[in-house]
């Protein structure tokens, strides 16, 4: 039986008896604890002068290869035959006539890919503001969706209303557009039944807190004296200063200003209006 090994594109000497074993391991997709690559046993390589040139000097007097610690990529065929076309070489051992290696493939090559990368990498399409109409056009859209349901907060504008109210709205990514851009990206073919299935298909997550999302956190401005006042709540343009937006204005029941609240920038902004209401 014919061995050959090819590391980075260049092939290696072999002794012509190497017997290679292989293991091929089957993987659950839900378990995400663990991933197991397909692995060959270990073998030796001769330490031929092409051998040495090919892993830069590895095992030579004051060398200073890095090759045992980087992912070194290879392909291996028997008998012409292509067994392992995206492989990974790992070194475990130099004595003074040889190498000592093993070859992991399958999964090992795609978890290597992707670590210590993050989802904002892969140049997503879902990017938005958040209006009324990016709410109403994500109802067909297959990447992104505002899916109706409470988040714990007022889903619609008042009791009783059928009026949406989009504050409380989050945006949820579809798992499968996620899961087929990861491995585009990376340029590996996905393949498996489950992923025809309903329950993929159909499957959303919610975004994490977007860029840019205002931070109501800071309270600009607090007051408890509107006692029989919250009957109109106005917004004007401010005659007096053209440096600010908008004007807010409580009024009471005659129409008269009791406070105002001048908006110091442009942006969006939250008031919470807490009543106390008294039986008369």
């Amino acid at each position: 039986m014919i061995t050959q090994i090819w590391v980075n594109g260049q092939e290696v000497d072999v002794y012509s008896n190497t017997d290679i074993k292989f293991t091929y391991q089957v993987n659950d997709i839900a378990e995400v604890k663990d991933r197991q690559a397909n692995y060959t046993n270990s073998f030796n390589l001769p330490r031929t002068a092409n051998n040495i040139r090919i892993f830069e000097g590895l095992g030579e007097p004051s060398d200073s290869s890095t090759i045992p610690y980087n992912k070194i990529s290879c392909q291996l065929a028997l008998d012409g035959f292509d067994l392992i076309t995206k492989g990974w070489l790992n070194i475990t051992e130099t004595t003074d006539n040889e190498y000592k290696i093993h070859v992991y493939s399958g999964l090992i090559n795609f978890f290597k890919e992707i670590e210590s990368k993050n989802l904002s990498d892969l140049g997503l399409e879902i990017a938005h503001n958040k209006t009324v109409q990016s709410v109403k056009d994500s109802v067909d859209n297959d990447k992104y969706r505002y899916i109706w349901a409470d988040y714990n907060g007022r889903l619609t504008t008042q009791v009783g209303s059928t009026t949406l109210n989009i504050d409380q709205l989050v945006p949820s990514v579809r798992v499968k557009y996620l899961f087929e851009k990861i491995h585009s990206v990376h340029n590996f073919i996905p393949q498996g039944k489950f992923m025809s299935t309903d329950d993929f298909t159909n499957l959303w997550m919610t975004y994490t807190k977007g860029e840019g999302e205002a931070d109501y956190s800071e309270e600009l401005k607090s007051e408890n004296n509107l006692y029989e006042t919250l009957w109109n709540f106005g917004i004007n343009n401010p005659n007096d200063n053209n440096t600010y937006a908008r004007l807010f204005e409580f009024k009471n029941k005659n129409n008269v200003n009791v406070d105002r609240f001048i908006v110091p920038t442009t942006g969006y902004y939250r008031f919470d209006i807490n009543l106390d209401l008294t039986t008369l």
